[in-house]
């Protein structure tokens, strides 16, 4: 079958790193340590186990950092390569081992494939702490070889289970969530997104009297702000974006106001919407008291992590649901001034009610009010094109790409 694949080699990884500022295909080129080649068709790996053929799957910004080479080392333990890229996947079941059948499964249903694994998936007993808890995301033998399986915990980066740039995957019975027949294809392609954010949203319900700020223009961040209305939050939620051709998208999905860094001062902007006041220190950037009582921080770099910071008020929350890793030279003073509670979200997992985060985001995006999200697919590839669509995501001030999807039933 035909596959996007991302090997690690050492040499590619130099080579782009030394060179790639000059020769920016070095990161996705002939040279650099993406292909599309073919390979194996992953097997049946047991009765518990079904085959997805891929109807679509999308282009994260974990997959985009991959490419240029900006992985954290701290999750380099948990991957294993040369992999199949793509971890948002929908598709039909093409075969269905005997106990998936049994478990209610069958040849044309159409799924998403929650891409994280743990012990259940790996045959291990008893589960690890948080495989019990029903978040394999966070499994304690990430790091092993065990079951079979190389080290690693999602879909998408290991090596023995190839990800959804791809005509076919395979996935274990316990990663099988059915998509409702109301759920339009281009729409169910969403889910893995926007279970992100449902899952950082229900972390932290915002309170319908709170002010929320939402930092980031990308899919994550719409995505927060989707779970946000689409399960019926009517918290005032403040989007702060990069460039205007975001706030437009924000203002759809039930922004009540945008914040367009580059057009505006965004302090001052911060001040008129929630009635924070504004104090001048010694050094360095002006200080606020007040803001917004829940900030999501949707982007994970320095100047996002800053902001967050600064525009949430005291005993305030911040929900970090970007990826942020290693992030130097921040001040720390106001989480301790101003009692700040930091919560990390990660993937998706059994919520306060019982249900998974994915079944209730597939129950959402079923609703005539979801319609707004499939405005968030903005660019379709086949496979053959992944250097176009890596291109339209490093430039998205030009491609005005949002959410790129692979549909590998195309052929360019």
């Amino acid at each position: 079958m035909r596959a996007i694949v991302f090997d690690l080699s050492l040499a590619r990884y130099a080579l782009a790193k030394a060179l790639g500022r000059q020769i920016p295909s070095l990161y996705w080129g002939p040279l650099s340590c993406v292909s599309l080649r073919e390979v194996p068709e992953p097997p049946l790996r047991g009765p518990a186990w079904a085959k997805v053929s891929v109807e679509a799957s999308g282009f994260c910004g974990s997959d985009l950092a991959t490419v240029l080479l900006k992985m954290s080392p701290a999750l380099s333990p948990f991957s294993s390569f040369p992999a199949v890229l793509g971890h948002e996947i929908f598709g039909r079941l093409s075969e269905v081992g005997g106990d998936a059948r049994a478990a209610g499964f069958k040849e044309g249903d159409r799924v998403v494939v929650n891409p994280a694994f743990g012990c259940r998936v790996r045959g291990l007993a008893p589960p690890c702490a948080s495989c019990a808890s029903g978040h394999p995301a966070t499994c304690h033998h990430a790091g092993e070889s065990a079951g079979g399986l190389a080290p690693g915990f999602t879909i998408g980066y290991h090596r023995d289970l190839p990800g959804g740039f791809s005509d076919v995957v395979a996935a274990h019975t316990t990663q099988l969530h059915r998509v409702p027949d109301s759920v339009p294809d281009t729409r169910a392609v969403l889910t893995e997104p926007i279970s992100i954010g449902l899952h950082g949203v229900l972390h932290r319900p915002p309170r319908d009297d709170e002010e929320v700020l939402i930092i980031g223009g990308g899919m994550i961040a719409y995505s927060v702000l989707a779970a946000l209305r689409l399960s019926g939050r009517r918290c005032r939620v403040t989007q702060l974006v990069l460039v205007p051709f975001q706030a437009d998208l924000a203002r759809a999905l039930g922004a009540d106001e945008v914040i367009v860094a580059s057009k505006e001062d965004t302090m001052d902007r911060v001040v008129a919407l929630t009635g924070a006041r504004r104090h001048k220190p010694i050094l360095g950037r002006d200080v606020l008291t007040g803001g917004y009582a829940v900030t999501f921080d949707c982007v994970g770099t320095p100047d996002s992590l800053r902001d967050a910071l600064s525009y949430t008020r005291s005993q305030g929350t911040i929900v970090m649901v970007g990826a942020c890793g290693i992030v130097p030279k921040i001040d720390l003073t106001n989480i301790w001034a101003r009692e700040l509670a930091i919560q990390g979200t990660y993937y998706y997992a059994p919520e306060a009610d019982g249900r998974h985060t994915i079944d209730i985001a597939t129950e959402l995006l079923a609703g005539d009010s979801a319609r707004a999200v499939d405005a968030l697919v903005t660019h379709s590839f086949p496979l053959e094109k992944y250097e176009d669509a890596i291109i339209a995501n490093i430039d998205r001030g030009k491609s005005k790409a949002m959410k790129t999807i692979f549909k590998p039933a195309v052929r360019a």
